[in-house]
C-alpha cells in the first residue's frame, strides 16, 4: 500500500503532476523530482506521466539557466556541483554550460 492511497483526492495523477511542476519551478531537475516522488511510493507510471506532462517552459535546460542567473557569483565547478545536486543530468548541465545561451 502506497502512502498516497486513501488521500481522497479527486485526481491523484493531477496532484502529482502539480507537485512535480512546482518543484520544477523552484529549480529542481527531473532526477531530483523523480527521486522525491519515488520516496513517497508513488507508482512509477504516475511519476513518468507527471514528468512527461510538464510544461515546455519548464524544460531542464531553461531551469539550469534560471539557477545560473540566481547564483551568478558561483564559479564554474561549484555551479556544476550545485546543479547536479539539484537533480540535473551531468550531460545536460555540461551542454548548457558550454552553450551559455539561453534556449
Amino acid at each position: 500500500m502506497s502512502k498516497i492511497d486513501g488521500f481522497g483526492y479527486l485526481n491523484d495523477t493531477e496532484n502529482i503532476a502539480r507537485r512535480a511542476e512546482l518543484m520544477a519551478k523552484k529549480g529542481y531537475g527531473d532526477m531530483y523530482i523523480r527521486h522525491y516522488l519515488q520516496r513517497l511510493e508513488i507508482p512509477e507510471e504516475w511519476v513518468d506521466k507527471a514528468l512527461d506532462s510538464m510544461d515546455k517552459d519548464l524544460a531542464e535546460e531553461k531551469r539550469i539557466f534560471i539557477n545560473i542567473k540566481k547564483k551568478p557569483e558561483k564559479g564554474r565547478e561549484k555551479m556544476i556541483r550545485y546543479l547536479y545536486n539539484r537533480g540535473f543530468d551531468m550531460d545536460t548541465i555540461l551542454d548548457a554550460m558550454y552553450e551559455r545561451q539561453e534556449p
